[in-house]
């Protein structure tokens, strides 16, 4: 069991399953996200939290237990795994050259999405481990200015039947 942890902001009621993520701007569309690592989920909800207003100040860490073996078939492991990276890369610039050439501009994260829908791509794939990269450097977590040296591991969850366990695991203020 692959343990992981899911943030979202603080809610009047605990959450029983997670949040179902919708929309073609997520990194691969619907799903379940989770972080690998505790510290990243912690600081993606303090980001969160300066990003927008967070009614009460607080946000919530769950953990959470799938069932998840990266070395069968329905899982991709763009982390560690090099031949599950380059069927990842190599379908993503397909996508990307085959887009350039009909709209001679790079396509959205949306268009993305929708391209992989269409063409069922992650059909058969029950999850995703992927390396999430941050957009700017104000993350708590760099001891070293400027030098992303620690992976961000995310899990996108598309089959839900493999979240075994869910827990709320900490409330913690904004800061």
């Amino acid at each position: 069991m692959l343990i992981t942890y899911h943030t979202t902001e603080h809610r009047s009621q605990r959450l029983e399953s997670p949040t179902h993520a919708t929309g073609m701007q997520q990194w691969f569309g619907d799903g379940f996200y989770f972080w690998q690592d505790e510290e990243f989920a912690l600081e993606w909800g303090r980001h969160k939290c300066r990003a927008r207003s967070n009614e009460g100040n607080l946000f919530e860490v769950y953990i959470a237990g799938l069932n998840i073996d990266f070395t069968q078939e329905h899982f991709l492991d763009t982390v560690f795994n090099e031949a599950h990276y380059n069927f990842f890369i190599h379908n993503i610039e397909r996508f990307a050259e085959e887009f350039w050439v009909n709209n001679q501009r790079k396509p959205s994260l949306v268009e993305f999405n929708t391209f992989i829908a269409a063409k069922q791509i992650w059909s058969s794939i029950r999850a995703i481990r992927f390396q999430d990269l941050p957009s700017n450097n104000t993350y708590d977590y760099l001891k070293v200015r400027n030098f992303f040296y620690k992976k961000r591991i995310q899990i996108a969850v598309f089959d839900p039947e493999i979240i075994l366990t869910f827990a709320l695991l900490k409330t913690k203020t904004c800061e």
